[in-house]
């Protein structure tokens, strides 16, 4: 859904010489080359029947090895998790029915025998680990996305952090998103990196009202804070989230600015710390 001639954050950096990477959700409409008789082949039963039809596992091991277009490798980055352009396996089966209750996954998809939601958010942890331990090898700079699949469905919380919060799955969930990036942010610091390195925290949304908010607020914790409305809404819960940013000797340290402040602001900013110039459109 990013035209292939807009620029992005990665492709800005890139042009300055820097190593991009993308780890975690890209979101954004892979473009696969799906016909239209082998679409019906992968899209969800909606039912608890995981029995395959013929030619099921046949054809999505000619959808699966495709090479997928318009990702992250073509809009500025030089490296992807996933891997690239391709997925890391061929599904055999339809997800259990089991994986769609709980908050967990939300469409009864094609998939790999055994797989699990949990190990997502400690992979794209160690992912970001394994490449921020390399920075200083390098004397190129890096411009390193990372996008969690928390705190957020699927309430995939592993067993060292289930009943944490004391709050439900969906607070156990943000605790272990905290670590995850506490995890990275050390690796960071032990690189040598962090004194010249923007760090940039926020979110796309509110909470989102499915995942038992009620019970939480019972509790005393109030995930919108002291905002109206979750995830959807037009309220400002809905869609004003935190943004921390942590940028040694530039941005004062436990300084608080009242700016309104959108995403998108990030392209201008980050042009104009790279001295690059942007056409007014």
């Amino acid at each position: 859904m990013i035209a292939p001639h807009r620029r992005t954050l990665a492709s800005l950096a890139k042009s300055k010489g820097y190593r991009t990477q993308c780890i975690g959700k890209w979101h954004l409409g892979w473009n696969w080359p799906i016909s239209e008789e082998h679409l019906t082949f992968i899209r969800q039963s909606h039912t608890k029947d995981v029995a395959l039809k013929a030619g099921h596992v046949r054809i999505w091991k000619e959808i699966f090895t495709q090479r997928i277009g318009s990702g992250p490798t073509e809009r500025g980055f030089d490296y992807y998790f996933i891997e690239n352009d391709h997925t890391l396996g061929v599904p055999t089966q339809w997800l259990e029915p089991l994986m769609l209750e709980r908050n967990q996954a939300s469409k009864q998809g094609p998939a790999i025998k055994g797989w699990q939601l949990e190990p997502i958010l400690p992979t794209l942890t160690a992912k970001c680990e394994a490449f921020l331990k390399g920075a200083s090898s390098h004397e190129a700079p890096f411009f390193l996305y990372v996008s969690l699949t928390a705190p957020h469905t699927p309430l995939a919380v592993n067993d060292a952090w289930k009943g944490k919060s004391h709050l439900g799955p969906y607070a156990d969930l943000v605790m272990e998103t905290d670590a995850a990036i506490g995890r990275i942010l050390q690796a960071l610091d032990d690189s040598g990196e962090a004194a010249n390195t923007w760090v940039i925290f926020t979110s796309d949304n509110g909470c989102a009202p499915y995942v038992d908010v009620a019970s939480m607020e019972s509790h005393g914790h109030h995930p919108s804070g002291p905002l109206r409305g979750y995830k959807s809404d037009a309220w400002e819960g809905g869609h004003r989230v935190p943004c921390i940013m942590r940028w040694p000797g530039v941005i004062p340290p436990s300084s608080i600015s009242r700016s309104l402040v959108h995403q998108a602001d990030l392209m201008d900013t980050t042009a104009k710390v790279l001295g690059i110039p942007l056409r007014a459109d």
